[in-house]
């Protein structure tokens, strides 16, 4: 079935080489890097030209299988940004550990944090100082409820909700635990709010730990359209696919390795 969206996503390709978020959009880096991992035809030439920015930090990890040097080469830029670790909390967080940040030098968020942890495990990096740090933050700035939201759980007393995506992303990225248990979870909800990257996130992050994503798998196919697509976004098309080839094939190349066959 994800064979028809990939044919789309070939068919809008930009001129350039990479993809915007919709088709017919000058390329930005987060959409191009996920349709190249999802398999979408192409080489790495826009890359040459084009400016990652934060989305840098997905690169080790979406360009591993296909492009593995291009994919080692983004590793120290990576390193290289980092989030403030100086800042006051509002919150009952610790803002003294160290992320990522959208931009350079600023505050920590959840999102580029968690990408950027994927990314250096893909590497085989699970012990750089910035990587534990990394996954330090993420369970710090977990919600009460199970979820992440984009980037405190709690602000002046009181507590924020979580993002259904925010928690399939982020326990992608931990180790069985605790924190992972309350994710997914929290993560379940997406069968009541089942947007394609709600449901995207979920199946990967069931997979990761070991859960069947039957469930989330049937909800997201039931959103492809009549062409074949899951979204207008070229970004949420290739999530989609890499689900449901994650699904189908046991492992995706944003992740090391195969699946855990169990989750404890």
């Amino acid at each position: 079935m994800w064979q028809r969206t990939l044919d789309q996503l070939n068919a809008d390709r930009h001129p350039s080489g990479g993809w915007g978020y919709l088709a017919g959009q000058s390329p930005v880096g987060e959409a191009t890097l996920l349709a190249l991992a999802a398999g979408a035809e192409g080489d790495s030439a826009w890359l040459d030209q084009g400016e990652l920015g934060w989305s840098v930090l997905m690169a080790p990890s979406c360009l591993s299988e296909r492009f593995p040097d291009r994919a080692q080469a983004a590793i120290a830029p990576l390193l290289a940004l980092k989030g403030d670790p100086g800042g006051l909390s509002a919150g009952t967080y610790n803002a003294s550990i160290q992320g990522w940040a959208w931009v350079d030098g600023t505050f920590s968020w959840v999102e580029p944090t968690a990408w950027a942890v994927i990314s250096l495990q893909r590497q085989g990096l699970d012990g750089n100082a910035r990587c534990v740090d990394g996954l330090r933050l993420l369970i710090d700035r977990q919600c009460s409820d199970g979820g992440w939201n984009s980037g405190n759980p709690d602000v002046l007393g009181a507590e924020l909700p979580g993002y259904l995506y925010a928690a399939g992303l982020c326990a992608m990225a931990l180790p069985p635990g605790d924190s992972v248990d309350k994710a997914l979870k929290f993560a379940e909800g997406v069968r009541s709010a089942p947007s394609v990257m709600n449901l995207s996130f979920a199946v990967l992050a069931r997979l990761r730990h070991g859960l069947d994503p039957t469930v989330e798998v049937k909800l997201l196919l039931e959103r492809q359209q009549a062409n074949g697509l899951f979204s207008t976004r070229v970004d949420r098309n290739a999530l989609a696919i890499l689900a449901l080839r994650a699904a189908e094939e046991g492992s995706t190349p944003l992740l090391k390795g195969p699946f855990e066959a169990s989750h404890g």
